[in-house]
């Protein structure tokens, strides 16, 4: 069993990730592309995704919690668009920054949290849809919270 909540956690990272730039929209439930208009954008939604239980004799499990952070943004319409990288990169490199580890507590991000979570951290493949949306590009940002 987990020290603390799932829900903990989670409400830790995302709380953390939302306020890493002047995102109009957030919300833990990931919306269609279609579901969020011009205006509502930069939007940031994180999907909870799979999660990976390591139990180790002797000692309590570990958990790694996969959440992914989407990022949407609009471009403009065709003839005044804007190049989608030139959005996306500064939202990408400000929750990279958010995540950042702490110099103070050993280099790792515990979302504070130190008694549950022993690092967080963007891990893999950072997936971007850029202009194949119409008017809408897209991050998806892969994060791994591994509990203590």
């Amino acid at each position: 069993m987990m020290i603390v909540s799932r829900e903990t956690i989670y409400a830790a990272l995302f709380t953390l990730a939302s306020g890493a730039a002047n995102f109009v929209t957030t919300d833990r439930r990931l919306h269609h592309l279609t579901e969020v208009p011009y205006e509502q954008c930069p939007a940031l939604f994180q999907l909870q995704d799979k999660e990976v239980i390591e139990r180790r004799r002797g000692v309590p499990p570990r958990y790694m919690l996969y959440p992914e952070l989407w990022v949407y943004v609009h471009t403009g319409n065709a003839e005044n668009a804007i190049k989608p990288s030139q959005l996306l990169n500064p939202l990408i490199d400000a929750i990279e920054t958010a995540l950042e580890p702490v110099k103070g507590k050993n280099h790792i991000q515990d979302l504070g949290l130190p008694s549950a979570v022993s690092d967080c951290r963007i891990e893999g493949t950072i997936q971007i849809f850029e202009g194949i949306m119409g008017t809408t590009a897209v991050a998806i940002i892969p994060i791994v919270v591994v509990t203590t």
